[in-house]
């Protein structure tokens, strides 16, 4: 009996001190929904590659993140800061993939381009890339879009900070 009440007595606890909405206060644990924001950079240089300033939901340890990340989320607290070196080997990785690199009539780059230019970033097969070639020119031009993200090869850099641990979303929050 003892036994059944002080579990109930915990149970209620954690239920109190995490509230109605299921926001934690206690540092993150596999499978939690996290929101967090971050800045994404080159270490090499420190140029941004990619922002989010509105949090956005993570699920602490399915693997929708990189592994790293992942793992250095585990423990961080609401409102916690901390930067992520992501290496090659814990990234993007170190291989050139030749499959990503595509050679395509311009004109299905987009209608509206009339000046094909090198190092330009077109969208292709949902996925963004870089022109790395351009053959002829009007109707018959041909271009070579190099596919493979920027960021294979190099070492990043993730300053990532927790805004919530569980609970509704921001917006939900909000209203």
């Amino acid at each position: 009996m003892r036994k059944a009440l002080w579990t109930a007595l915990s149970v209620f606890g954690v239920l109190a001190i995490a509230g109605c909405s299921g926001i934690k206060e206690w540092p993150i644990q596999s499978w939690d929904i996290v929101y967090v924001s971050y800045t994404a950079t080159y270490r090499e240089d420190g140029d941004v590659f990619e922002k989010v300033e509105e949090p956005i939901p993570v699920s602490v340890g399915s693997a929708e993140i990189l592994s790293k990340i992942d793992d250095e989320l585990l423990g961080m607290q609401k409102g916690e800061t901390k930067n992520i070196i992501v290496t090659p080997k814990d990234g993007f990785g170190n291989e050139y993939d030749n499959d990503l690199v595509k050679v395509i009539p311009a004109m299905y780059l987009t209608v509206a381009w009339t000046d094909v230019a090198m190092g330009s970033i077109v969208s292709l097969d949902g996925r963004d890339g870089v022109i790395i070639g351009v053959q002829g020119e009007g109707d018959d031009a041909r271009v070579t879009v190099d596919l493979n993200p920027s960021y294979t090869w190099k070492d990043l850099e993730f300053a990532l900070m927790v805004h919530q641990i569980g609970g509704k979303s921001l917006q939900e929050e909000n209203k």
